[in-house]
């Protein structure tokens, strides 16, 4: 009798099934694994369950030949290592059918290439055209709208739910429009006289994308799908420079801000009666040590980190390497690497949810971000110049923006639209940092000027001036307890403001030879302020006793956060690594991070 043989594995099986569909003979364990994770037969590919296969009988006997797993015995090791030869064979049949599949297309692609073929013509110039738009977009990646790009997300210009969005990517629908146009036409003409599958195809593909955008453009709001060109570029020069066209804050939301003024101003008095139970003591924050220093959430070719904030236990940091990241401190992972800056990323705010992320940077854009997509969800083009600082308000729904063009903005956080954009002086002095105060309605800025205002967000006005330093204000903190105000300098100074008095209450000097101070912070309860620049000092709050100083970064320290009730501190560094301190043992280990990979070692 003629031995069977799998059409999978090639060997005797051990239980010989039919598949009726095929006709082919199979052993049942491999079958059955295929028919599981596909649902067809591996030979025809048509639909076929297990209930279908037919048991073929044979001598009691005859026994197959076994592979021979040399010493090992124990049942587990077999099991194992049959699994795996298992996967190896089905893995070689699926490789074995597309190989086929690929000789059959590339069999269909000379011919259609064939210079005596008509169609092979069509088809050479339809792709010649397509490597001609695809180099186009590669050499001005910013003039082409990723409609036609990525299928993953295909409108991501038009998910803009405000004009303002549409004004940033309608000049990109318009040039995209024209070009798609064209290369549609020219298409259509050439498959009329010549026509074939691999041209039809991307005609079809061309003619579906082209009627979204056509449908895209016609639905702009307000009617400016139907003069882009006239109207974007008016708008843009005038929101960009100078705010005219923007929304503003209507009454409602002013009301709002109000009323939750009220709540957060009551809920912050209540709380300031005591302090936290948990909140680490004054012997606690003067026993910190290093417990932990991550060094590779950054590149190493371009090393340094510039921005930082942490909620809970999510650390967020941006770069020169013009890449945000997401870490976990809980699982030591990488959450996710978030790319799209042109330039470093300089400021950077990670929502209380951990799921929306805000960052500013060099090229002078706002990037809207969700923690699980890499891809960012806004992209605001509203300032000239540099994004200095980010601050959330109180709400969660706004923020707040500090650029060098010497403006601010406030931007809807859920619709990625800004509201207002306001010119901080009359003599363009950029603008450094920024910080809402816990009750939102007020929020303070440093400028280059080394002057330090406090503005009205229901006004948009400025309603108090501290002079006092002597150059850039580059750090700025309001405390828990609303009347704190802290600023750091180039000057090397920390100046702490009473806000009920409008007055300069305390200078420190942290650093001896007038070094910048460029990061600074109070605890939730506002009992300890945190100063970062050629190291980490921590001062407890009213006394201002330094009580701490860490020295382990090994340049300067450009960001600094407390962890809930001051039980630890993380700070970033431009030597690339975030360092984390607080109550506890355990020996600095560094570490290498890749995605959902963790790697220890001294």
């Amino acid at each position: 009798m003629a031995t069977l043989l799998c059409s999978i594995c090639g060997q005797q099986p051990e239980v010989p099934v039919v598949s009726p569909a095929s006709g082919k003979i199979f052993e049942k364990r491999l079958i059955v694994k295929y028919i599981e994770e596909n649902g067809t037969d591996p030979v025809t590919g048509g639909k076929l369950e297990v209930s279908q296969l037919v048991e073929l009988s044979q001598d009691q006997d005859t026994k197959p030949i076994q592979l021979s797993l040399g010493t090992a015995s124990l049942p587990s090791l077999l099991k194992q290592l049959q699994d795996e030869w298992d996967a190896t064979m089905l893995n070689n049949f699926t490789l074995r059918q597309e190989l086929k599949s690929v000789r059959e297309e590339l069999t269909h692609a000379l011919f259609q290439f064939n210079n005596s073929s008509p169609n092979g013509i069509v088809c050479r110039n339809i792709c010649l055209k397509m490597v001609r738009e695809n180099s186009v977009r590669k050499k001005y990646p910013y003039k082409t709208s990723r409609i036609f790009i990525r299928k993953k997300r295909p409108h991501k210009y038009f998910s803009a739910r405000t004009s303002t969005e549409v004004f940033l990517s309608a000049r990109n629908v318009r040039k995209d429009f024209k070009k798609f146009s064209d290369l549609y036409t020219t298409y259509v003409g050439v498959s009329s006289v010549f026509p074939n599958d691999a041209a039809c195809r991307v005609i079809n593909r061309l003619s579906s994308e082209l009627q979204q955008t056509r449908h895209i453009i016609a639905t702009l709001p307000h009617g400016r799908g139907k003069n882009v060109e006239s109207e974007v570029e008016v708008t843009d020069v005038e929101m960009h420079h100078d705010g005219e066209g923007l929304p503003g804050i209507d009454a409602d939301l002013i009301e709002f801000f109000t009323l939750k003024s009220q709540e957060f101003s009551s809920s912050r008095k209540q709380r300031g009666k005591n302090l936290p139970e948990d909140l680490a003591s004054v012997e606690d924050v003067k026993r910190y040590e290093e417990i932990k220093c991550h060094d590779a959430l950054h590149s190493a070719s371009v090393p340094g980190i510039t921005a930082l904030d942490l909620q809970q236990h999510m650390i967020l940091t941006g770069g020169i390497d013009k890449t945000v990241v997401l870490f976990n401190s809980q699982t030591e992972t990488v959450e996710n690497v978030f790319k799209g800056n042109q330039k470093r990323v300089n400021a950077i705010r990670l929502h209380p949810n951990l799921e929306t992320i805000v960052s500013g940077g060099q090229d002078s854009k706002i990037r809207i971000w969700l923690a699980n997509d890499p891809d960012a969800r806004n992209v605001i083009n509203i300032h000239d110049q540099a994004i200095t600082d980010v601050s959330l308000h109180p709400t969660g729904d706004h923020f707040l923006c500090t650029s060098d063009d010497s403006y601010w903005s406030l931007t809807d956080l859920n619709t990625g639209s800004p509201l207002i954009k306001i010119k901080s002086s009359d003599d363009d002095v950029s603008l450094r940092c920024g910080q809402f105060h816990p009750d939102g309605l007020i929020f303070g800025t440093g400028a280059r000027s080394s002057i330090v205002k406090i503005w009205d967000i229901k006004e948009q006005s400025n309603v108090a001036q501290f002079p006092g330093h002597s150059d850039s204000v580059c750090a700025i903190s309001f405390s828990e307890n609303g009347y704190y105000l802290a600023t750091g300098s180039l000057d090397g100074e920390v100046k702490i403001w009473d806000l009920r008095k409008l007055k300069n209450l305390k200078t420190i000097c942290p650093y001896n030879a007038k070094q910048a101070v460029n990061a600074l912070t109070f605890d939730q309860s506002g009992a300890y302020l945190a100063i970062g620049g050629a190291n980490v000092q921590i001062f407890q709050v009213k006394s201002w006793n330094k009580i701490y100083q860490f020295d382990g970064h090994t340049q300067v320290v450009t960001g600094i956060n407390f962890g809930e009730n001051a039980k630890f501190v993380a700070s970033s560094s431009l030597d690339k690594t975030v360092r984390i301190f607080g109550v506890g043992s355990l020996p600095c280990q560094r570490e290498r991070i890749f995605l959902g990979m963790r790697v220890s070692g001294n």
